[in-house]
């Protein structure tokens, strides 16, 4: 399967980390995640694995429109995949979704 296609657990944790990466490319965009969800750059790394964490960086694309259709436009998908991955990958069902 494609990237596009892909709902396993796994893509859709992957489509975070790759959120993510997408964030920390940018230090506007980054330091805003930061503040928002009170973290520390520091602690990061140690978060990466954790679906509820991959869950809020979906979320903040989520929320911000303009920085939602930058993400997918530089992965190449289409924003409204965006929000049934961030459902799946939460557990709970998406009126959005498949």
């Amino acid at each position: 399967m494609d990237d596009e296609t892909d709902t396993t657990p796994e893509a859709e944790a992957a489509l975070a980390v790759k959120a993510l990466a997408f964030l920390a490319g940018n230090e506007r965009h980054a330091a805003h995640f930061l503040n928002v969800t009170g973290l520390d750059a520091a602690d990061i790394p140690s978060l990466v694995k954790d679906r509820d964490f991959q869950v809020a960086v979906l979320d903040f694309l989520l929320h911000n429109e303009p920085l939602l259709l930058a993400f997918a436009q530089s992965e190449g998908l289409d924003p409204k995949r965006i929000w049934p991955a961030r459902d799946r990958l939460a557990g709970e069902f998406s009126q959005y979704g498949q």
